[in-house]
């Protein structure tokens, strides 16, 4: 599997859990007795983040804004009835690192962008 859902048989720690009920490959090569401890284990972990203590609900209203690390929260929504419109945004955890680096480092070295453009590089328009 190229991204697993979890791969628990590999000897590093847990990195990264990939969940969507609704969409999940077939389990190939897996025998009987793994198919069936993996639906097991499925339910129980389907169980547990479903479970209130590990759940957090609120009714959004407009003008609402939520920001979550997308690697690190396990995020879903409930039915809803009526009209609705949600504007996503997605930015890359790499990218915004790579950018605060640069930023920091500005600071640090008492930098401006100037000073860390090339000088052929356009510069903006104010």
């Amino acid at each position: 599997m190229r991204d697993p859902t979890a791969a628990p048989d590999q000897p590093a720690p847990l990195q990264m859990v990939r969940y969507n009920n609704d969409d999940r490959a077939p389990l190939l090569g897996m025998s009987l007795e793994q198919v069936d401890a993996f639906y097991r284990a499925h339910r129980k972990f389907n169980q547990l983040i479903r479970s209130p203590t590990f759940e957090y609900r609120f009714q959004m209203t407009a003008g609402n804004v939520v920001i979550f690390d997308n690697q690190r929260l396990l995020h879903g929504r409930t039915a809803f009835r009526g009209h609705r419109r949600l504007v996503g945004c997605y930015l890359n955890g790499d990218d915004y690192r790579s950018r605060l680096r640069g930023l920091l480092f500005e600071r640090d070295h008492g930098l401006s962008r100037a000073d860390t453009e090339p000088s052929d590089a356009p510069q903006p328009s104010h």
